[in-house]
């Protein structure tokens, strides 16, 4: 417990804060705002975050399933991603407000976890196939896939018209045997 001060101007002053309500801070207070880094997020914050990256990311994943939605496999990394992409908007709305630096001048220690954050969601984006070299890398075995599916198409087909033309010739042979 500290003493009384002796001279009367500190006296007052330590007395004011003893006074319910004296120093509040004002209606606006934004001080005890911090980066919401590490904070919960709301369910409904991740899901509206999570559609909306599964709607962007319908229009240019490099693979798709057949009615043109991403896959179902793909649903935990956009999770993640959205998560993510959640903790760094309140980052990044946290150092609008308050600067990129401290009262001292010195960094801020959420640019160092946002910059993880963002190495993190990169290499999401990568597993993802929404990058460049991620996109080519995927782009060789879908090639090689479409290839392979294409040449047994093309042999599918070409065995058809064999086995046709085996029965045209079968119907030949019956018509030149019954003529004779």
């Amino acid at each position: 417990m500290t003493p009384l001060s002796a001279d009367p101007e500190c006296r007052q002053r330590q007395l004011a804060n003893l006074k319910r309500g004296a120093n509040a801070a004002p209606a606006d207070n934004q001080r005890a705002i911090s980066h919401g880094a590490y904070a919960a997020i709301s369910r409904e914050a991740l899901e509206e975050k999570t559609g909306a990256i599964f709607d962007a990311l319908a229009g240019d994943a490099p693979v798709k399933e057949g009615d043109g939605t991403l896959p179902a496999a793909d649903a935990p990394a956009i999770r993640m991603l959205a998560e993510a992409l959640c903790r760094l908007d309140r980052i990044g709305e946290y150092l609008e407000r308050r600067g990129w630096q401290d009262d001292a001048g010195k960094p801020r220690p959420v640019l160092e976890y946002e910059a993880r954050l963002r190495a993190h969601t990169l290499d999401l984006l990568k597993e993802l196939g929404m990058t460049p070299a991620s996109r080519a890398k995927l782009g060789l075995d879908l090639v090689r896939a479409a290839s392979a599916g294409t040449d047994l198409a093309e042999q599918q087909a070409a065995r058809t018209r064999l086995d046709e033309r085996l029965d045209a010739i079968d119907v030949e042979v019956e018509e030149v045997e019954a003529d004779e």
